[in-house]
């Protein structure tokens, strides 16, 4: 029996960059380990072949027998696509399907998606357990973490799987399998926020950690709550691996949380600081203090996402947050302070969501603008509480149709419907609107050639930042069609804002922001 796993798309627009899909990895590195002979398959890496042309010659030509993919919510209409067209070549194709998408709303998904198996919860074990099943004929009603049909046509939904207390135990993820030394060598240094230290990036991601136990409304946990960390001796063993299999000097910790132990924090950036790379953390803003960011600055540490997502106490509280805004403002304070950069976002649209508390978020955001906080809209994801919240009071009326367009911004919150409509357009005219924007200064850029991988062109650039005023040479850098990007500092790793029309120089520094002090549009109902 031979399996193929394939990696989605997860964009519309080609080409792109894009993130390697280390969930699917582990389960193709699991199987192989297993003894079962596996084929891979990363759809975005093939951006200039159809998705028909790319599954056929797999399928077909490999003979395949058991097809699995996955995703979230959001990646739905892709994950189905895949099974549509992978049905349609070979209509007695097993089909199996897991991630975030089945594990929040396993039934829902299992139909619509119409898979043989899906696979509910982590699913290394699961995977293994039940290609031995298909191997040998049986029924898998032994396998925990599965939903199927009986022969009776019954839907099936087996005993929950047990998360993997051992992370240890696991492999690395197949990255020869999904073509990792092609997704290295595409990378550039304006491809995305946290590849711009290098004119030669060479970024890959690792979990060290598993789980977040926190409960903020928004959130989904499709990996549980429960909080697993691998050793780290088995962290840097793999760190070592990316290191001479790729020359990575650059490295993406995907943790929904990289660490709730400060001891433990500590020791990685001793660890880490002989390796001589650049890596990024996502952690909370209530772990930092000044002893923390300096090591961290000094083991090579340049930039921190922080979970922010309001500026009014309140709301930080209704999201079951367990920070508050002076947290907030501390953190950021010191962060910028230790030369690291900075990523974050405010959302709004919480339930408990009021014209005073968006107003004290916007607020707040006018006030530090330096910070390039993000704006965006509170999505009920589902699998959160605010999803069942929404499902309880009627918002999301259908959850297959929220789902199948794409989890789409619902008023979930105390707004009117024309509050909360005049506040999405604010948001949106905030993002785009130049005076609160601060602009790199272009002080030179110029063609040097072509990227053939993805037939873009390639600049040369010189810009000052307007916070330090480094002047950065950057090199092989993409020209952008999508208006207004971020870009950040080689020097003290601060944000700024950069125009697509990078070809025009001497660009004004535009949008400090120091004359608009006040909303430009109230939103609250007339």
């Amino acid at each position: 029996m031979k399996f193929l796993i394939v990696a989605p798309r997860y964009r519309d627009w080609l080409p792109y960059y894009c993130e390697l899909p280390l969930g699917i990895m582990y389960i193709s590195a699991v199987l192989k380990k297993a003894g079962y002979d596996v084929e891979c398959l990363s759809m975005p890496l093939h951006y200039d072949e159809a998705d028909e042309t790319l599954l056929r010659r797999k399928i077909v030509d490999n003979k395949i027998d058991v097809l699995c993919t996955g995703g979230l919510s959001p990646h739905y209409k892709y994950v189905k696509s895949i099974l549509n067209i992978s049905r349609s070549i070979k209509p007695d194709l097993i089909t199996i399907a897991g991630g975030g998408m089945i594990t929040s709303e396993p039934e829902i998904m299992f139909d619509a998606l119409r898979v043989d198996y899906g696979v509910i919860g982590e699913g290394e074990i699961t995977i293994v357990e039940l290609a031995e099943a298909l191997t040998q004929g049986k029924e898998p009603n032994q396998v925990h973490g599965l939903i199927y049909r009986d022969s009776d046509h019954k839907i099936v939904k087996t005993p929950p799987r047990k998360v993997i207390a051992d992370l240890d135990s696991l492999p690395y993820p197949d990255l020869e399998g999904f073509e990792t030394a092609k997704y290295v060598d595409w990378q550039r240094t304006n491809d995305e926020y946290y590849t711009y230290p290098s004119d030669k990036p060479r970024i890959l991601p690792i979990i060290a950690s598993r789980g977040c136990p926190f409960s903020c409304s928004f959130c989904y946990h499709p990996l549980s709550k429960q909080y697993r960390s691998r050793s780290l001796d088995s962290l840097f063993r793999e760190i070592e691996y990316l290191l001479s299999k790729y020359q990575i000097n650059m490295l993406l910790p995907y943790d929904e949380l990289f660490s709730v132990n400060k001891e433990r924090l500590s020791e990685f950036c001793r660890r880490i600081k002989q390796y001589n790379l650049r890596w990024m953390i996502q952690i909370r803003v209530d772990t930092i203090d000044e002893e923390m960011l300096s090591l961290l600055k000094d083991s090579g540490c340049y930039y921190i996402s922080y979970g922010i997502e309001s500026a009014s106490d309140k709301i930080l509280k209704a999201m079951n947050k367990k920070i508050t805004v002076a947290e907030i403002d501390k953190a950021l304070e010191l962060t910028q302070k230790y030369g690291i950069g900075i990523q974050g976002n405010l959302i709004f649209g919480n339930p408990e969501e009021t014209v005073e508390t968006a107003e004290e978020s916007l607020n707040w955001w006018f006030k530090n603008l330096r910070y390039h906080i993000n704006l965006w809209y509170s999505t009920p994801y589902p699998g959160s509480p605010d999803y069942h919240h929404c499902l309880e009071k009627g918002v999301i009326k259908d959850r297959l149709a929220y789902i199948e367009t794409g989890c789409p911004v619902v008023n979930m919150s105390r707004l009117t419907n024309h509050e909360f409509s005049k506040l999405t357009n604010l948001v949106h005219q905030l993002q785009s609107d130049k005076r609160f924007k601060i602009f790199g200064n272009v002080l030179s850029s110029a063609q040097t050639g072509h990227d053939r991988d993805r037939n873009l062109p390639l600049y040369d650039l010189e810009v000052e930042c307007p916070t330090c005023g480094h002047v950065n040479h950057y090199k092989e850098f993409h020209f952008r069609f999508l208006g207004f990007f971020k870009m950040a500092c080689r020097n003290c790793n601060q944000r700024y804002d950069m125009h697509a029309e990078v070809q025009n120089t001497n660009q004004d520094n535009h949008g400090s922001g120091a004359k608009i002090n006040t909303i430009p549009a109230g939103i609250k109902e007339s």
